[in-house]
């Protein structure tokens, strides 16, 4: 915590009457201001503290906001290489639906020709 004081006003021991009650004036005026530098110090302190909180909870939501990001990514990515491996089978299905279409026209075309 920051803390201002005014330094001390030193009285001359052989100062007269008048002298004495100016320096005394002069002295309720520096503690007067310190106390409201004290003051303003207390609220700078509370303002900061309030932004330091309101960092905090900022960095926190990021930070949430950032895992949830990651977690859509790879649910996103399971689901590519779901769809990447579907397709892969799709593929060796058909070709192979192709290979055999292939073979039984192949012998449809011998048995109907026997040339």
């Amino acid at each position: 915590m920051l803390v201002h004081t005014a330094p001390p006003l030193a009285i001359e021991p052989n100062v007269d009457e008048e002298e004495r009650l100016v320096q005394s004036r002069a002295t309720s005026v520096e503690k007067s201001r310190s106390r409201r530098t004290r003051s303003d110090v207390s609220e700078t302190q509370q303002k900061l503290d309030n932004l330091q909180k309101r960092l905090q909870a900022a960095e926190a939501k990021r930070k949430d906001g950032m895992q949830w990001i990651g977690r859509q990514c790879a649910n996103m990515f399971t689901q590519l290489d779901c769809k990447e491996t579907e397709a892969k089978v799709v593929a060796l299905l058909v070709d192979e639906d192709l290979t055999q279409t292939a073979m039984f026209s192949r012998n449809i075309a011998s048995n109907c020709n026997p040339f």
